[in-house]
Protein backbone atom coordinates (compact mmCIF):
# COMPACT_ATOMS: atom_id res chain seq x y z
CA UNK A 1 0.00 0.00 0.00
CA UNK A 2 1.38 3.36 1.06
CA UNK A 3 1.10 6.98 0.86
CA UNK A 4 4.03 9.75 -0.35
CA UNK A 5 3.87 13.35 0.14
CA UNK A 6 6.12 16.43 -1.18
CA UNK A 7 5.43 19.94 0.64
CA UNK A 8 7.78 22.33 -0.26
CA UNK A 9 7.62 25.59 1.97
CA UNK A 10 9.01 28.88 1.79
CA UNK A 11 11.27 29.12 4.34
CA UNK A 12 12.39 25.90 5.99
CA UNK A 13 12.93 23.74 2.59
CA UNK A 14 11.58 20.68 0.62
CA UNK A 15 10.03 18.33 3.25
CA UNK A 16 8.92 14.75 1.62
CA UNK A 17 6.92 11.90 3.87
CA UNK A 18 6.28 8.50 3.05
CA UNK A 19 4.46 5.24 4.89
CA UNK A 20 5.38 1.60 5.11
CA UNK A 21 1.86 -0.15 5.09
CA UNK A 22 1.92 -3.66 4.33
CA UNK A 23 0.30 -6.99 6.18
CA UNK A 24 3.72 -7.88 7.58
CA UNK A 25 6.39 -6.00 8.91
CA UNK A 26 8.94 -5.96 6.45
CA UNK A 27 12.32 -5.56 8.87
CA UNK A 28 13.33 -2.00 7.65
CA UNK A 29 17.55 -1.71 7.23
CA UNK A 30 18.57 1.64 6.29
CA UNK A 31 21.76 1.46 4.11
CA UNK A 32 24.53 4.45 4.08
CA UNK A 33 26.37 3.64 0.69
CA UNK A 34 29.05 6.23 -0.26
CA UNK A 35 30.07 7.72 -3.75
CA UNK A 36 31.93 5.66 -5.93
CA UNK A 37 31.10 2.32 -4.20
CA UNK A 38 30.13 -0.26 -6.96
CA UNK A 39 26.45 -1.36 -7.42
CA UNK A 40 24.63 -4.17 -8.82
CA UNK A 41 21.46 -3.47 -10.74
CA UNK A 42 20.86 -6.49 -12.28
CA UNK A 43 21.48 -6.41 -15.38
CA UNK A 44 25.19 -3.93 -15.07
CA UNK A 45 27.05 -2.66 -12.65
CA UNK A 46 28.18 1.04 -11.93
CA UNK A 47 29.88 2.98 -9.33
CA UNK A 48 27.83 5.05 -7.77
CA UNK A 49 28.12 9.07 -8.30
CA UNK A 50 26.14 10.26 -5.09
CA UNK A 51 26.32 8.96 -1.54
CA UNK A 52 22.79 7.27 -1.07
CA UNK A 53 20.86 6.55 1.82
CA UNK A 54 18.29 3.76 1.11
CA UNK A 55 15.78 1.66 3.11
CA UNK A 56 15.52 -2.10 2.37
CA UNK A 57 12.54 -4.01 1.72
CA UNK A 58 12.45 -7.39 1.62
CA UNK A 59 16.06 -6.95 0.33
CA UNK A 60 15.50 -3.94 -2.05
CA UNK A 61 16.20 -0.37 -1.24
CA UNK A 62 12.71 1.22 -2.22
CA UNK A 63 13.16 4.28 0.09
CA UNK A 64 15.91 6.70 0.06
CA UNK A 65 17.91 10.06 -0.32
CA UNK A 66 21.13 10.88 -1.62
CA UNK A 67 23.49 13.63 -0.57
CA UNK A 68 22.28 16.40 -3.57
CA UNK A 69 19.02 16.13 -2.02
CA UNK A 70 17.12 14.08 -4.53
CA UNK A 71 14.60 11.50 -2.99
CA UNK A 72 13.27 8.60 -4.04
CA UNK A 73 10.25 6.98 -2.78
CA UNK A 74 8.95 2.53 -4.25
CA UNK A 75 5.41 2.37 -3.64
CA UNK A 76 3.21 -1.26 -4.31
CA UNK A 77 1.58 -0.58 -7.90
CA UNK A 78 -0.60 -3.93 -8.95
CA UNK A 79 -1.09 -3.40 -12.39
CA UNK A 80 2.03 -3.07 -13.57
CA UNK A 81 3.08 -5.45 -16.76
CA UNK A 82 5.77 -5.25 -19.02
CA UNK A 83 6.47 -2.79 -22.11
CA UNK A 84 8.42 -3.27 -25.20
CA UNK A 85 11.40 -2.12 -25.36
CA UNK A 86 10.92 -0.54 -29.16
CA UNK A 87 14.84 1.09 -28.97
CA UNK A 88 16.46 -1.76 -27.47
CA UNK A 89 17.73 0.32 -24.78
CA UNK A 90 20.11 -0.76 -21.92
CA UNK A 91 17.58 -2.60 -19.06
CA UNK A 92 17.56 -2.65 -15.43
CA UNK A 93 14.98 -4.05 -12.93
CA UNK A 94 11.83 -2.50 -11.74
CA UNK A 95 13.41 -3.31 -7.98
CA UNK A 96 16.38 -0.96 -8.72
CA UNK A 97 14.61 1.57 -9.78
CA UNK A 98 15.02 4.17 -6.60
CA UNK A 99 18.70 2.44 -5.66
CA UNK A 100 19.68 3.58 -9.65
CA UNK A 101 18.12 6.73 -9.58
CA UNK A 102 19.38 8.02 -6.24
CA UNK A 103 23.01 6.86 -7.51
CA UNK A 104 22.81 8.71 -10.66
CA UNK A 105 21.01 11.66 -10.04
CA UNK A 106 20.99 14.99 -8.18
CA UNK A 107 17.46 16.22 -9.48
CA UNK A 108 14.90 15.19 -11.08
CA UNK A 109 15.17 16.61 -14.45
CA UNK A 110 18.41 14.33 -14.59
CA UNK A 111 16.47 11.42 -13.58
CA UNK A 112 13.64 11.81 -15.77
CA UNK A 113 16.63 11.99 -18.95
CA UNK A 114 18.08 8.40 -17.20
CA UNK A 115 14.86 7.01 -17.46
CA UNK A 116 13.96 8.06 -20.96
CA UNK A 117 17.74 6.44 -22.29
CA UNK A 118 16.79 3.24 -20.11
CA UNK A 119 14.10 0.11 -20.23
CA UNK A 120 12.94 -0.79 -16.99
CA UNK A 121 11.95 -4.39 -16.79
CA UNK A 122 9.38 -5.77 -14.47
CA UNK A 123 10.30 -8.29 -11.56
CA UNK A 124 9.09 -9.54 -8.02
CA UNK A 125 9.99 -7.49 -5.57
CA UNK A 126 8.62 -9.16 -2.18
CA UNK A 127 8.54 -13.08 -1.67
CA UNK A 128 4.84 -13.15 -1.29
CA UNK A 129 4.41 -13.01 -5.11
CA UNK A 130 4.55 -11.04 -7.73
CA UNK A 131 4.41 -7.63 -6.61
CA UNK A 132 5.16 -4.65 -8.44
CA UNK A 133 5.82 -0.46 -7.66
CA UNK A 134 6.05 2.56 -9.23
CA UNK A 135 7.72 5.49 -7.95
CA UNK A 136 8.21 8.94 -7.19
CA UNK A 137 11.29 11.30 -7.01
CA UNK A 138 11.51 15.16 -5.38
CA UNK A 139 14.68 16.98 -5.22
CA UNK A 140 15.78 20.48 -3.29
CA UNK A 141 13.35 22.28 -5.72
CA UNK A 142 10.41 21.09 -4.89
CA UNK A 143 10.39 19.19 -8.72
CA UNK A 144 8.95 16.06 -8.82
CA UNK A 145 8.17 13.21 -10.89
CA UNK A 146 5.85 9.81 -10.87
CA UNK A 147 7.10 7.14 -12.99
CA UNK A 148 4.51 4.16 -13.82
CA UNK A 149 4.41 1.09 -16.13
CA UNK A 150 0.82 0.43 -17.00
CA UNK A 151 -1.10 -0.86 -19.92
CA UNK A 152 2.43 -1.92 -21.85
CA UNK A 153 4.09 1.71 -21.46
CA UNK A 154 6.39 3.73 -19.89
CA UNK A 155 4.53 6.86 -18.51
CA UNK A 156 5.82 9.71 -16.47
CA UNK A 157 4.58 12.78 -14.71
CA UNK A 158 7.04 15.57 -14.20
CA UNK A 159 6.53 18.76 -12.70
CA UNK A 160 6.01 20.49 -8.72
CA UNK A 161 2.35 19.42 -8.88
CA UNK A 162 2.95 15.93 -8.85
CA UNK A 163 3.94 16.08 -5.21
CA UNK A 164 1.13 12.94 -3.87
CA UNK A 165 1.41 9.06 -4.67
CA UNK A 166 -0.46 6.20 -3.39
CA UNK A 167 -0.46 2.86 -5.25
CA UNK A 168 -3.56 1.79 -8.10
CA UNK A 169 -5.45 2.51 -10.10
CA UNK A 170 -3.01 4.14 -12.77
CA UNK A 171 -1.91 7.84 -11.76
CA UNK A 172 -4.14 9.50 -14.21
CA UNK A 173 -6.50 8.13 -12.76
CA UNK A 174 -6.08 9.70 -9.34
CA UNK A 175 -5.31 12.69 -10.65
CA UNK A 176 -9.24 12.94 -12.37
CA UNK A 177 -10.65 11.75 -9.16
CA UNK A 178 -8.82 14.43 -7.07
CA UNK A 179 -9.51 17.43 -9.64
CA UNK A 180 -13.75 16.33 -9.41
CA UNK A 181 -13.46 16.44 -5.90
CA UNK A 182 -11.56 19.88 -5.49
CA UNK A 183 -13.94 20.98 -8.16
CA UNK A 184 -17.06 20.18 -5.82
CA UNK A 185 -15.28 21.13 -2.87
CA UNK A 186 -14.11 24.52 -3.68
CA UNK A 187 -17.65 25.87 -3.50
CA UNK A 188 -17.53 26.61 -0.78
CA UNK A 189 -15.20 27.41 2.63
CA UNK A 190 -13.46 24.09 3.84
CA UNK A 191 -14.86 23.24 7.61
CA UNK A 192 -14.21 20.09 9.83
CA UNK A 193 -18.06 18.98 7.73
CA UNK A 194 -16.57 19.69 4.01
CA UNK A 195 -17.14 16.08 1.89
CA UNK A 196 -14.31 14.81 0.36
CA UNK A 197 -16.22 12.33 -1.76
CA UNK A 198 -14.04 9.19 -0.59
CA UNK A 199 -16.31 6.35 -1.20
CA UNK A 200 -14.62 3.81 1.09
CA UNK A 201 -11.57 4.76 3.75
CA UNK A 202 -8.15 2.74 3.82
CA UNK A 203 -8.24 2.15 -0.30
CA UNK A 204 -5.84 3.95 -2.41
CA UNK A 205 -8.10 6.14 -4.24
CA UNK A 206 -9.57 7.61 -1.08
CA UNK A 207 -6.06 7.63 0.62
CA UNK A 208 -4.93 10.08 -2.60
CA UNK A 209 -7.92 11.67 -2.03
CA UNK A 210 -7.17 12.33 1.57
CA UNK A 211 -3.47 13.35 1.84
CA UNK A 212 -4.44 16.14 -1.44
CA UNK A 213 -6.80 17.84 0.95
CA UNK A 214 -5.38 17.50 3.95
CA UNK A 215 -1.68 19.03 2.75
CA UNK A 216 -3.21 21.50 0.89
CA UNK A 217 -4.15 23.26 4.73
CA UNK A 218 -0.67 22.92 5.33
CA UNK A 219 0.74 26.23 6.93
CA UNK A 220 4.35 27.58 6.67
CA UNK A 221 6.41 25.31 9.35
CA UNK A 222 7.70 27.70 12.45
CA UNK A 223 11.01 25.61 12.13
CA UNK A 224 12.70 22.14 10.50
CA UNK A 225 11.02 20.01 13.78
CA UNK A 226 7.98 21.86 13.28
CA UNK A 227 7.69 20.69 9.50
CA UNK A 228 8.60 17.83 9.89
CA UNK A 229 6.00 17.01 13.12
CA UNK A 230 3.17 18.78 10.59
CA UNK A 231 3.79 16.33 7.60
CA UNK A 232 4.24 13.18 9.90
CA UNK A 233 0.76 14.41 11.30
CA UNK A 234 -0.71 15.47 8.13
CA UNK A 235 0.13 12.10 6.03
CA UNK A 236 -2.51 9.14 6.28
CA UNK A 237 -1.54 6.56 8.18
CA UNK A 238 -3.73 3.07 8.29
CA UNK A 239 -4.43 1.76 11.69
CA UNK A 240 -3.35 -1.40 13.40
CA UNK A 241 -6.03 -4.26 12.66
CA UNK A 242 -8.60 -2.43 10.05
CA UNK A 243 -9.50 -4.65 7.57
CA UNK A 244 -8.38 -4.30 3.91
CA UNK A 245 -9.80 -7.25 1.94
CA UNK A 246 -10.99 -10.62 2.26
CA UNK A 247 -8.72 -13.94 0.95
CA UNK A 248 -10.78 -16.56 1.31
CA UNK A 249 -12.38 -17.02 4.59
CA UNK A 250 -9.27 -14.68 5.89
CA UNK A 251 -9.49 -10.87 6.80
CA UNK A 252 -6.41 -8.97 5.92
CA UNK A 253 -4.56 -5.77 7.05
CA UNK A 254 -2.41 -3.69 6.20
CA UNK A 255 -1.26 -1.94 8.37
CA UNK A 256 1.34 1.15 8.36
CA UNK A 257 4.40 0.09 9.70
CA UNK A 258 6.71 3.56 9.58
CA UNK A 259 6.28 6.55 8.71
CA UNK A 260 9.63 8.36 7.81
CA UNK A 261 10.05 12.81 6.61
CA UNK A 262 12.61 14.11 4.96
CA UNK A 263 14.07 17.93 4.59
CA UNK A 264 16.12 17.26 1.37
CA UNK A 265 17.79 20.77 1.96
CA UNK A 266 19.11 19.81 5.65
CA UNK A 267 19.14 16.13 5.27
CA UNK A 268 17.27 15.61 8.46
CA UNK A 269 15.19 12.58 9.30
CA UNK A 270 12.14 11.99 11.25
CA UNK A 271 11.32 8.09 11.96
CA UNK A 272 7.97 6.96 13.74
CA UNK A 273 7.46 2.77 14.07
CA UNK A 274 4.85 1.15 14.93
CA UNK A 275 4.45 -2.29 13.84
CA UNK A 276 3.83 -5.76 16.29
CA UNK A 277 5.64 -4.99 19.99
CA UNK A 278 7.56 -2.21 18.68
CA UNK A 279 6.12 1.37 18.89
CA UNK A 280 9.43 4.33 18.72
CA UNK A 281 9.83 7.96 17.82
CA UNK A 282 13.67 8.64 16.81
CA UNK A 283 15.33 11.43 14.38
CA UNK A 284 18.91 11.29 12.92
CA UNK A 285 21.22 13.66 10.93
CA UNK A 286 21.63 12.07 7.32
CA UNK A 287 24.47 14.34 6.19
CA UNK A 288 26.16 13.58 9.29
CA UNK A 289 26.24 9.79 8.44
CA UNK A 290 27.35 10.75 4.63
CA UNK A 291 29.96 12.86 5.83
CA UNK A 292 32.18 9.98 7.29
CA UNK A 293 32.68 8.25 3.54
CA UNK A 294 31.82 5.00 5.02
CA UNK A 295 28.72 2.06 4.26
CA UNK A 296 27.08 1.24 7.05
CA UNK A 297 23.69 -0.52 7.87
CA UNK A 298 21.20 -0.15 11.06
CA UNK A 299 18.29 -1.45 11.85
CA UNK A 300 15.29 0.55 11.83
CA UNK A 301 12.48 -1.45 13.94
CA UNK A 302 14.89 -1.77 17.16
CA UNK A 303 13.01 -1.48 19.95
CA UNK A 304 15.13 0.51 22.26
CA UNK A 305 15.44 3.24 19.54
CA UNK A 306 14.46 6.80 20.87
CA UNK A 307 15.59 10.30 20.17
CA UNK A 308 18.68 11.63 18.43
CA UNK A 309 20.32 8.28 17.13
CA UNK A 310 22.53 10.36 14.45
CA UNK A 311 25.45 8.64 17.00
CA UNK A 312 24.37 4.98 17.33
CA UNK A 313 23.89 4.73 13.91
CA UNK A 314 27.62 5.63 12.90
CA UNK A 315 28.87 2.97 16.16
CA UNK A 316 27.03 0.33 13.96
Amino acid sequence: MCSKITWATQNHGVFVARTMDWFAATNPEAIITPKGVEKDYGFFSKESKFSTFGITTYGYILDGVNDAGLSGHGLYFATALDYENKQSLPKFNLNHLVNFGLSECGNVVDLVKLIEQHHITICEVTDFGPGTIHASFSDITGDNCVIEIENGSLNIWHGKQYNIMTNQPGYNKQLNNWERVKRSIDLAPHTGYTHIQTGGNINPEDRFIHNNYMSSHLKEPTSNLNGHMKLVTNIYKIPQDVPNRVEGEEIVCFPTEFVISYNLNNLTAHFLYTMNDAYMKYNFDISELFTRGVPLRFRLDQADLHGDITEKFLAS
